[in-house]
């Protein structure tokens, strides 16, 4: 290292000079929510294994009028020198000599525009590098990622951005993790007794809180949560300031030290429409793992977040929304081995991998700059933490296991039927339902505003297992499956429509899968069809196949299949996840499906498809979920592709969007709307869509080729090839 003295001279930026090669930049003086001291713990632990100096700016009227006005100017001219030149300056910071490395932190992307309190910074610098810690694909704002060019490496805490921050930079962007101070937040070797039962802070479930208050209140369990009220726009935040970053971090650790379960979420995990997809890892996990706290909760859908914490129950999955949130902890209480076990691998793999000094190795690493003498002796330190003999280590000490919540739990399963009219229909699904294999489930029946004497049957059939709800009048298919919801407990609502079957293995066969593969937030099996006439008989059957797809989809590969299934394909979803989506769009009288499973391809919940026969299903025009008539079935999926056209129409959507448009084409025909049909025939011919495909939807669907099947009997010549296709199979 090179001492130097006055290494910077500015009257209005606060100076930390330790004399090093390294320079940091800090937002700690214009930044101060909680969230942000986890980079500044970074950029305290860089100056102390560095000695860095480091400019802390400050002065934010100066630099949000001088941003602003670039901004505009930028806009004007297109040019970023003329923009600079014109623009009024911040307080400016000039440098009195050279560094190995220039390196500043950001919290986000607006706050880059401080880099103008330096305006010598890339001469006096040979190596330059920065770290973002929050980027989002829809927050890029061009005109101050440009402010990048002049880095030579930029580093991003957000996975998914990477490749288009590098685009619009045009310079070498990676993605360097979230880590946290090891040595700050281990509890070896003293190891505080673990008084905390469960902590929860920043986003969390108002479902599972209610719950853990409620036991709290019962001086059940310690309890800790945040008592700050929930912020921003949606009231899904909770943040506060922080005089001193150092004090807070000092605080979380030594509470998380005590801490048996501590709750760790994906990034956002309550906003789904923000993060439209594209999970990000939170800092949680690594302040858990460090501490040696049980993390419980929903880890981000990532493959790099398997590798960073691929040892057994780094997480242990627990859904946001857990209604049976005592009875999980009772059942992990019974473990305690696995729990200390856990703890130990927690603390072990965060001091071998998720240090900050191994983030800062990584940037040393990229520009071939040896590790100081204080950073090899931090990794000694940490190894020797890594190492600790097992005698070292204490026992777990069991607690709610023998508790009365123990004896408490939810289901499973909620299967909920939606009904109107049925008396003699809807007795099938439900004997379906008592005749399951598996038991552990709830049924809840909702009576659509019957006029029949349905109310009187599904009075009569009542079990121990059933709840019956009544709708006054009827409100449609989406708002009685939304009353069901409402009112569930199971871990996942599967739907039954009140003219279908399950198979007995069906719910068995779910709770397979799910067991499997636990990351899975809905799924589907499959279905054998009974196409029926209006007499009740069957005319035709088809099955579905779900063989030869990826063992899960999200996104584009789940949404490919959409207009292939229906909540009657033993469509299962996480309750949590329905209560984020805001349950089913009660203004769409049809398509309602199609609008939720299009919104769990934009959220990027992950599914997969139950390969069995699971259900069987009557397709009948009476069929509640396909009762309101023809004429408005197009129109309506013409508003669910309008809601969501932002999405749909992104180009690698395209192909699905245009089997979308053939089937709104096809339902013009069947509603006898031939005009809607032609300009939607004029749509797909823009789009380039093949003439055989749409003559094909032409023929099965206008209505004077539905008159000549009618003519010729077409209905019973089909009754009649199955009838004689099952005796010959027989």
């Amino acid at each position: 290292m090179r001492p130097a003295r006055n290494p910077v001279q500015s009257s209005a930026t606060p100076v930390a000079a330790g004399g090093g090669d390294v320079l940091l930049l800090s937002m700690r003086r214009l930044a101060d929510l909680v969230a942000y001291c986890m980079v500044y713990e970074f950029e305290d632990v860089i100056s102390e294994v560095t000695a860095a100096d480091r400019i802390e700016a400050d002065d934010e009227a100066a630099l949000e009028l001088s941003r602003r006005a670039y901004k505009l100017t930028r806009y004007l001219t297109g040019s970023r020198k003329v923009a600079r030149t014109l623009s009024p300056r911040p307080s400016l910071v000039p440098l009195q000599r050279n560094y190995e490395l220039f390196f500043p932190i950001f919290n986000h992307t607006h706050e880059l525009y401080t880099l103008a309190t330096i305006p010598d910074w890339r001469k006096r610098c040979r190596y330059a590098a920065c770290y973002v810690s929050e980027v989002w694909p829809h927050l890029l704002p061009r005109y101050l990622l440009e402010q990048l060019a002049d880095f030579d490496h930029v580093f991003l805490g957000s996975y998914h951005c990477v490749e288009e921050v590098g685009r619009i930079t045009g310079r070498p962007c990676s993605y360097l993790p979230p880590a946290v101070d090891v040595l700050r937040f281990a509890p070896a070797p003293q190891f505080p007794a673990r008084t905390i039962d469960v902590y929860n802070i920043g986003r969390r479930s108002q479902l599972t809180h209610q719950v853990l208050m409620r036991s709290a209140l019962e001086r059940q369990i310690l309890y800790c949560y945040d008592t700050i009220a929930a912020s921003g726009v949606d009231r899904k935040q909770r943040t506060f300031r922080v005089q001193d970053s150092g004090e807070h971090r000092l605080l979380l650790a030594s509470m998380l030290q005590r801490t048996r379960y501590f709750f760790a979420n994906r990034a956002r995990i309550n906003e789904p429409e923000y993060t439209r997809g594209r999970d990000e890892v939170s800092g949680r996990f690594y302040e858990g793992a460090a501490a040696g706290a049980v993390m419980i909760g929903e880890p981000p859908r990532l493959e790099s977040f398997g590798q960073e914490f691929d040892w057994t129950d780094a997480v242990i999955h627990v859904p946001f929304d857990s209604p049976d949130i005592m009875q999980i902890l009772a059942r992990l209480d019974a473990e305690p081995e696995r729990l200390a076990r856990a703890r130990r691998n927690n603390i072990t793999q965060a001091a071998l991998r998720h240090d900050w000094l191994h983030r800062l190795l990584t940037v040393f690493n990229t520009f071939h700059l040896a590790p100081t003498p204080a950073m090899l002796q931090r990794q000694q330190r940490l190894q020797a933490l890594a190492d600790l003999p097992e005698a070292v280590w204490p026992a777990e000490i069991e607690r709610l296991a023998k508790s009365p919540v123990s004896e408490r739990r939810s289901p499973m399963f909620s299967v909920i039927v939606p009904t109107h009219n049925r008396a003699g229909i809807v007795g099938r699904a439900l004997r379906s339902i008592d005749a399951q294999t598996f038991r552990d489930y709830e049924v809840i029946v909702v009576d659509d505003g019957s006029t029949d004497s349905t109310p009187e049957y599904l009075e009569a059939v009542r079990g121990p297992r059933y709840r019956l709800i009544r709708n006054d009048r009827s409100l449609g298919v989406s708002a009685a499956r939304n009353r069901g919801i409402g009112a569930a407990t199971g871990q996942w609502i599967a739907f039954l429509d009140d003219d279908d079957e399950l198979r007995p293995q069906a719910l068995a066969a779910l709770y397979d899968r799910l067991n499997s593969c636990p990351q899975l937030d809905f799924l589907w099996g499959g279905r054998l069809v009974h196409e029926m006439d209006l007499a009740g008989r069957c005319i035709a059957l088809r099955e579905d196949d779900w063989n030869g797809l990826p063992t899960t989809l999200s996104g584009s590969s789940f949404l490919n299949l959409v207009l292939r299934i229906a909540t009657n394909s033993a469509f299962t979803v996480r309750r949590s996840v329905l209560q984020a989506l805001g349950g089913f769009d009660e203004q769409l009288r049809v398509s309602e499906d199609r609008d939720l499973f299009i919104a769990l391809a934009k959220c990027g919940y992950v599914g997969a498809a139950v390969p069995q026969r699971l259900m069987d299903v009557a397709e009948r025009s009476t069929s509640l979920s396909r009762s309101v008539g023809g004429r408005a079935g197009a129109e309506i999926d013409l508003q669910v592709i309008n809601k969501h056209r932002e999405y749909l129409y992104r180009p690698e959507h395209q192909e699905f969007l245009t089997s979308y448009l053939v089937a709104v084409f096809a339902g013009f025909l069947r509603a006898g709307n031939r005009g809607s049909a032609m300009q939607m025939f004029g749509e797909l011919r823009k789009r380039g869509v093949r003439n055989l495909s749409v003559l094909r939807q032409y023929v099965r669907h206008a209505p004077e080729f539905r008159a000549l099947k009618a003519l010729f009997q077409y209905d019973a010549v089909r009754r009649i090839v199955n009838g004689l296709g099952n005796s010959q199979s027989a």
